[in-house]
């Protein structure tokens, strides 16, 4: 299944908000990756311009260290640009960690961070809340 902006804006998204709250104060980015396992979309309420409602292809979950699972998605945004991030989590778990770990075009070298993710919803399409500190390094 591919995710489109359309069915992002017929989905019931979560209740997507953009209140601060004390749980992501010290977030540069906070937002929404919707879709499945294979197929996603972000939306960013904070930073990251670039990324705001780039689509993004993942791969299968797999072992990681003993009792965790890792699983990669790279995302596209509109000029083409691409990055690839990797998120792990304990085995059955719902929430977890990811890291950018490379990038193409205006994202190659300059990609970076690490943050958190949580499962919010589940059903046709399933959204995973993120945060952490993902923004572009515009200095490189």
């Amino acid at each position: 299944m591919n995710v489109t902006v359309t069915q992002l804006a017929l989905s019931s998204i979560v209740a997507v908000t953009a209140v601060s709250n004390a749980a992501w104060a010290e977030d540069t980015c906070h937002g929404y990756s919707i879709g499945n396992a294979k197929s996603r979309v972000l939306v960013h309420l904070l930073g990251v311009v670039p990324m705001h409602l780039a689509s993004g292809a993942c791969g299968e979950s797999s072992p990681g260290r003993p009792g965790e699972m890792t699983s990669e998605c790279t995302y596209f945004d509109d000029d083409g640009d691409q990055w690839t991030s990797r998120s792990a989590w304990a085995d059955g778990a719902a929430h977890g960690t990811w890291c950018n770990v490379s990038g193409t075009g205006k994202y190659e070298k300059r990609m970076g961070g690490c943050g958190w993710w949580k499962l919010v919803k589940t059903g046709a399409l399933n959204a995973w809340e993120f945060g952490g500190q993902c923004q572009v390094d515009q200095a490189k």
